[in-house]
């Protein structure tokens, strides 16, 4: 295993047994372990303490995990809008700098809902704060269960783009998709391109508009039940695979 990519795994701050903590649902780590031949270190949100040139020296990979935490709208200069909304800007000052530094490696990134967002932000795109309170937008939050089926289940529809990336890898136009956010693209940066959209219109994926480095990243939650998707095999696949070039170029 000492020759496997090492990727890097982001967690959230959050209280826990009323102790301040850093946390990640093992989905995600279970998604690398069951599916890719890799090692999976967590990533803790330091804030201005966060140590990124010692981790950007040791990953081979990024993996930007979901959470239930939206990302502050001053990084994107907007106010806040949404005053259900609650947020981790030691996270948000953390991922922003490590997406920007890893482009600039090409560390190989691959985002998932709220890293979705985050990496469309630290490229100088902006959010809707509510998507179901934007005209013409669907509601795709979660559905209010605690049966974990239930809220991961597929949702909607999404529409590959034709020739796109994903379409490429996948071999489809089309997949059904679970849907669990409030907020999503509203403004996508420019130096990434549609891979994905659902009926309504908002984005569902995107990917860096270069062929020299590999990020991807979908809103829906690729990491839930990975094993029996077709679709998050498919990416996950191929992350391991521009990981595992990363890491014989690096070397």
């Amino acid at each position: 295993m000492k020759n496997v990519p090492i990727i890097g795994v982001t967690v959230d701050n959050k209280i826990y047994e009323g102790y301040p903590s850093f946390l990640v649902t093992s989905k995600y780590v279970t998604a690398l372990m069951d599916n890719l031949v890799v090692a999976p270190v967590l990533l803790p949100p330091l804030g201005l303490d966060s140590p990124l040139e010692v981790w950007l020296d040791i990953i081979d990979g990024l993996l930007l995990t979901g959470s239930a935490s939206d990302i502050h709208p001053k990084y994107y200069g907007e106010d806040v809008t949404n005053l259900k909304s609650f947020f981790d800007e030691k996270r948000d000052y953390m991922t922003i700098n490590i997406i920007k530094e890893s482009i600039k490696r090409k560390i190989p990134i691959l985002g998932i809902c709220r890293g979705f967002q985050e990496i469309n932000v630290a490229l100088g795109g902006k959010l809707h704060q509510s998507v179901h309170q934007v005209d013409k937008l669907n509601d795709h939050r979660e559905p209010e269960t605690d049966d974990l089926d239930i809220r991961y289940g597929p949702k909607h529809n999404i529409n590959f783009v034709d020739g796109g990336k994903i379409h490429k890898l996948f071999g489809k136009l089309s997949w059904q998709v679970n849907s669990l956010h409030d907020q999503g693209i509203k403004v996508l940066a420019d130096s990434l391109v549609p891979e994905a959209y659902s009926p309504d219109g908002l984005i569902e994926a995107f990917s860096l508009d270069s062929d020299k480095q590999f990020l991807l990243a979908t809103q829906w939650h690729i990491e839930w039940n990975s094993s029996n998707d077709a679709c998050s095999i498919s990416i996950l696949k191929d992350f391991e695979r521009a990981c595992y070039e990363y890491k014989l170029n690096k070397n």
